[in-house]
């Protein structure tokens, strides 16, 4: 009886399944101006793989290692989703500035969707020899029609 209530438990939590994010929204910088962020999403072998514009992020709770760039450098995102409200993503790796190393960053950005919003938020420390500042961001996108 116990496997069987464990395979019920297993079963209905695969289930939830992953947000309906994909679309192309405008999200507000800091500087004042918009950026256009796409977003579509297949699945593959019952996991929901999100495509950020040529950036594939699987929702599987595994760490995937990204290409370096000028900003982060050695880093990993993991991404699963909560229930299927959230999608979450798991952010390890260092920053970079103008060459330079700044800290290493350790976050969680959550994205969902909500009526014609996407609503990203982004919480986590960034940690160098000087210490650790924590610090988080809420960005809301809207969607674009067609």
């Amino acid at each position: 009886m116990r496997i069987l209530t464990a395979l019920i438990l297993v079963y209905s939590a695969q289930s939830f399944g992953c947000p309906m994010l994909a679309g192309s929204y405008s999200c507000p910088q800091r500087d004042g101006s918009t950026k256009t962020t796409t977003i579509s999403q297949t699945e593959k072998d019952g996991v929901t793989i999100y495509d950020f514009k040529n950036f594939f992020l699987p929702a599987d709770n595994q760490a995937h290692p990204i290409a370096d760039s000028d900003n982060l450098k050695s880093t990993t995102l993991r991404g699963w989703c909560d229930e299927d409200v959230t999608l979450k993503v798991e952010i390890i790796g260092k920053v970079y500035s103008s060459g330079k190393y700044v800290a290493d960053v350790n976050a969680i950005q959550k994205i969902s969707h909500s009526a014609e919003t996407l609503d990203e938020n982004i919480s986590g420390t960034l940690s160098n020899q000087s210490g650790s500042q924590p610090f988080s961001q809420e960005i809301k996108c809207t969607e674009m029609t067609p």
